[in-house]
């Protein structure tokens, strides 16, 4: 392996460090130590430690994160054709990390690395052209580079090729569906009866009751859950647009790092059913736009990368606001509770 002169130095400086500082001071000490050693190597024109110097400043070990830094060495190394560096280029103009966002130019760079090896990479180009993500989807192009990586025992492809095998049998079935069909003899219609509008209650009586506008109080104010800014009712991170019947809410994207992947999604939430005593119900479901496991490069047997796009799960919440439209209680799947507050608004 290119770092493997790395560890018995990591080991010399575990045991040379001084004793006093505390663990997580000593794992700082030794990063930056070993970046140090990176630096020299790639200043020298190193492609390898160009890599790594730009990993560092990528995320934060031993310097500072800074992804200027990161794409200015990661540069460097794709300019030698290490593919390594071309697949984080790749990654960082997917994400918009220290660049404008442009899945074309991602595609490109991805591709690249691809077709010198990478088995990441190839994973990664195979779920670009299934999403049709800075290109035109094309499943039979996405199996290829799926099977390219799991022929290098990149254990991820292999549980993403049978995914894809399904959504391509899918856009098959729906292309099918399509296909103009002959249409069926003409029968002649039957009128049917006009029926009769139901009464509007009498004025009196509905001036009574006490009736609450869940849908403008809902928008009229922000909304957080356990002091953040909901992802499913409107708030600093969730825009949502008023279609008559329903709310139609989505939040900003967001990050997340759990159980060894590494993800981008953002949440769309349908609120709907309101009533005059303050219910409503929400479904919500997220779109994954990007996910790798956290490490490309040894992905552990039982990481599980979700699909991008929209995931099936369907999340609902059955909801009431309080009379005074200040806070919202919610069953989430018709089990666990969930509690909004109001903030801001008259």
């Amino acid at each position: 392996m290119q770092d493997a002169w790395l560890r018995p130095m990591v080991l010399a400086l575990v045991l040379a460090a001084p004793a006093w500082p505390s663990p997580a001071s000593a794992v700082d000490y030794i990063w930056e130590q070993v970046f140090a050693q990176r630096l020299k190597r790639a200043e020298a024109g190193d492609a390898d430690a160009q890599y790594a110097v730009g990993e560092a400043y990528l995320k934060g070990r031993g310097p500072a994160v800074d992804p200027q830094e990161a794409l200015k060495w990661f540069r460097k190394a794709a300019r030698q054709g290490h593919p390594k560096a071309l697949y984080r280029l790749g990654y960082m103009h997917l994400r918009g990390i220290g660049v404008r966002r442009d899945p074309g130019r991602a595609f490109g760079l991805v591709r690249r690395a691809a077709e010198a090896g990478y088995s990441p990479a190839q994973y990664q180009l195979g779920r670009m052209y299934a999403a049709g993500l800075g290109t035109e989807r094309d499943y039979d192009a996405a199996l290829e580079w799926l099977r390219k990586a799991a022929a290098q025992d990149y254990l991820p492809a292999r549980e993403e090729i049978a995914r894809v095998r399904k959504l391509r049998e899918e856009a098959a079935r729906q292309a099918q569906a399509r296909r103009p069909q002959k249409p069926p003899a003409t029968r002649q219609a039957r009128a049917e009866p006009r029926r009769a509008k139901p009464k509007a209650p009498g004025g009196a009586q509905a001036k009574r009751e006490r009736r609450l506008d869940v849908k403008t109080a809902l928008m009229s104010a922000g909304w957080i859950e356990d002091r953040w800014p909901s992802d499913h009712l409107p708030s600093a991170r969730t825009t949502c647009r008023d279609e008559g019947a329903r709310l139609v809410c989505r939040s900003r994207e967001r990050e997340r790092v759990a159980d060894g992947v590494e993800m981008t999604y953002f949440v769309e939430t349908v609120i709907s059913d309101f009533a005059p005593d303050g219910r409503f119900r929400a479904r919500y479901r997220a779109n994954v736009t990007y996910a790798m496991p956290e490490d490309p490069d040894d992905p552990e047997a039982n990481v599980v990368v979700p699909s991008t796009g929209w995931q099936k799960t369907v999340h609902e919440l059955d909801c009431r606001m309080a009379p005074d439209g200040a806070r919202i209680e919610c069953v989430k799947d018709g089990r666990a509770r969930v509690e909004f507050r109001r903030v801001g608004g008259p």
